[in-house]
């Protein structure tokens, strides 16, 4: 039994080739001799005295008979900017299975760039904080002019350059998400995502919690409604317990077209990657069978969501400051129209 996959191998060298060529990072075609070299030096960088020929890896994605070591493998995924999971045979992986990878990216831009080619596929979220991107505005220049005082024009240009392009993208990302006008059930990516109802409580009624004007926090509410209304390819869900009322969780999303959960880092444009068959079938599962009597949350239409959010620009547009009352919320509470959203209000703040 061969324990490696050659198309695998090949598709991962065809996707590096066309990912260069769109990013113009590399015109020239790789080809066995110069991948063969980067292997090598990064196997010498890293102290491994053994190499790779141009021969073994014209074997290998032919399929021909050539035994491929561990630390070939992972130099080869290293170069690739792959999983090295992704080329071990079908039958060797149900042994196993099961990798790790901590993706840096030099700056937000690339890192967002990243993230909507993979939501191409759909992701699943589940977000400890309210509301996820691409919802939330990008700060522009002006509003993050403190943290450049001292910076260059040049600097500033570029800096102002590398934002324009984010606010690309995470405009790109949003109408990715939205329904096709003439058929709802059309969408070019889709979206589930969990919430804790108290993640939206504090956006809406905490000054402290998320930094954003009541200008910004309106358009973050506007961006997703426009998603979430009348779209039937994408849902969003907001739930409570007692199990999870309060617990801190890193941001998780779900790329199931990849078999991969991307869980958010304390580090500037950092993500932790896990390549996990049975981690991200368990986490899918578990989100897709909340029930009643573990986790309240809003109905599969969205409707509540919907409401939830009108509600909340309804509010915003009245308020005079960041600040609000105990009456505020209360009012906010007994003003909704769905009962099963008072309720879920009710159970994650039984003290109000």
């Amino acid at each position: 039994m061969s324990d490696y996959n050659p198309k695998a191998i090949k598709e991962a060298i065809d996707q590096k080739e066309a990912m260069d060529k769109k990013n113009n990072i590399n015109e020239i075609k790789i080809n066995n001799k110069l991948l063969a070299m980067r292997i090598n030096n990064h196997l010498k960088k890293n102290d491994v005295s053994e190499t790779i020929t141009a021969a073994k890896l014209g074997a290998l994605q032919n399929g021909a008979p050539a035994r491929i070591f561990l630390h070939e493998l992972l130099a080869l995924a290293e170069k690739l900017d792959c999983f090295g999971v992704d080329f071990i045979d079908e039958k060797v992986k149900k042994l196993g299975n099961f990798e790790v990878r901590l993706l840096s990216f030099d700056n937000g831009l690339k890192y967002n760039q990243h993230i909507l080619e993979l939501e191409q596929g759909g992701r699943i979220g589940i977000f400890p904080f309210f509301p996820s991107y691409p919802y939330r505005p990008i700060a522009t220049f002006n509003e993050q002019s403190i943290l450049f005082q001292n910076t260059s024009e040049t600097e500033k240009q570029r800096i102002q350059a590398l934002i324009n392009e984010n606010i690309k993208i995470n405009d790109q990302r949003l109408e990715n998400l939205k329904p096709d006008k003439k058929n709802p059930k059309k969408a070019i990516s889709s979206s589930t995502e969990y919430y804790t109802i108290d993640s939206f409580v504090k956006f809406l009624f905490s000054p402290f919690e998320i930094p954003l004007t009541i200008e910004q926090k309106i358009a973050s509410l506007e961006r997703m409604k426009s998603v979430f209304k009348n779209n039937m390819t994408s849902h969003c869900f907001f739930y409570t317990s007692t199990d999870y009322y309060q617990r801190q969780y890193a941001a998780m999303e779900i790329l199931k077209t990849h078999n991969l959960v991307y869980l958010n880092l304390p580090i500037r444009s950092t993500i932790l990657a896990i390549k996990n068959n049975s981690f991200c079938n368990q986490l899918d599962h578990f989100v897709t069978t909340i029930k009643m009597g573990t986790c309240f949350k809003t109905t599969n239409d969205n409707k509540e969501a919907v409401e939830l959010l009108e509600a909340g620009i309804t509010y915003l547009k009245t308020q005079k400051n960041l600040f609000c009352s105990f009456k505020d919320f209360n009012d906010f509470r007994e003003n909704l129209k769905s009962d099963n959203l008072k309720e879920l209000l009710k159970l994650a703040f039984p003290h109000l």
